[in-house]
């Protein structure tokens, strides 16, 4: 139990940093796209679509793993917003 929600955590931590990632690289590129939009809602979506899916295999059914992928996810975003309050870069 103890193991399996380590990797929950781990897990979501690691989705968050991937997801977090990709906003944070799709925002330095459509500075410099004509049509930014286009550039953020691709983006927005594909990085939706592999977190939701990878998500709903993890999680498997269990409301109790998608909490615990979630509270991994959440820190995950706490880190990146220190990260970028203090100006280094991720």
């Amino acid at each position: 139990m103890i193991i399996t929600c380590s990797l929950m955590l781990l897990s979501g931590a690691a989705l968050g940093f991937l997801y977090f990632s990709g906003l944070y690289w799709t925002l330095r590129k459509s500075s410099n796209k004509d049509n930014k939009i286009w550039w953020l809602t691709l983006s927005f979506l594909v990085r939706v679509s592999i977190l939701a899916s990878i998500l709903y295999v993890l999680a498997d059914g269990d409301w109790k793993r998608l909490i615990l992928l979630a509270a991994g996810f959440s820190a995950s975003r706490f880190i990146w917003v220190l990260k970028i309050k203090r100006g280094t870069n991720p």
